[in-house]
């Protein structure tokens, strides 16, 4: 029987087993896991027996912002909703029932959180990664941006048909599962068709490409 708990003062050498299956959390530490469980606001647990099965954890000021970490399901147990049950506990838990916005981050999950309620366009996140800064030193990165900036110039677009249908949609102000809905495809199609756009127009973000794509006379009109 599976039971889920919010208890974070077990033996951290479980989730780090966890953590190995996961290609984004692999190498981390025992006690590096302890703090970071002893820093967290909120964690849920998932168990069978002794055997940890899911996780996921929060951040957060529990009035306007919380952002949601780490949620993984051990293999053998994917299928059973319990990724879903995780994430339904956080977003239901009374602690956190006056946050305004949940945010989290995914490389390849964007299908599930979306079922969830969770939207791919609101806002374009950013990081600051510290292995990086070791790696090149912030000089250089800051050189790097301005060389970029300088050098960026409007290339020539090789879209697909589909592609420029995606394009004029979003610029109506639709949203991944609208156009999903309107195209009769996937939102992570929507999703991928997005992607390829930004790349194709060498944009940051939405907001970049739109004003690219009016400039390149793919679409006509913003909204």
């Amino acid at each position: 029987m599976i039971r889920f708990s919010e208890r974070k003062d077990f033996d951290p050498a479980h989730l780090v087993q966890l953590y190995e299956r996961a290609p984004w959390a692999k190498g981390r530490t025992a006690e590096e896991t302890r703090r970071m469980l002893e820093n967290t606001d909120l964690a849920l647990s998932a168990w069978e027996g002794e055997r940890l099965i899911g996780f996921g954890r929060v951040l957060t000021d529990y009035v306007y912002r919380a952002s949601i970490w780490d949620v993984i399901v051990d293999p053998a147990y994917q299928g059973q909703d319990i990724g879903t049950q995780i994430m339904e506990r956080i977003l239901h838990h009374p602690d956190l029932k006056r946050v305004e916005l949940f945010w989290l981050c995914t490389r390849d999950k964007q299908a599930f959180y979306e079922k969830l309620g969770f939207s791919a366009n609101e806002q374009t996140g950013m990081v600051w990664a510290r292995a990086k800064q070791a790696r090149f030193g912030v000089t250089t990165l800051r050189n790097k941006a301005r060389k970029a900036t300088k050098k960026r110039v409007l290339k020539g677009s090789r879209a697909t048909a589909r592609e420029l249908q995606v394009l004029r949609l979003i610029a109506t102000g639709l949203r991944s599962y609208e156009i999903a809905a309107q195209l009769k495809i996937s939102p992570l199609t929507v999703k991928g068709y997005w992607t390829n756009l930004l790349r194709r127009l060498d944009a940051r973000n939405v907001v970049e490409l739109l004003g690219l794509a009016l400039k390149k006379k793919l679409i006509r009109k913003i909204g």
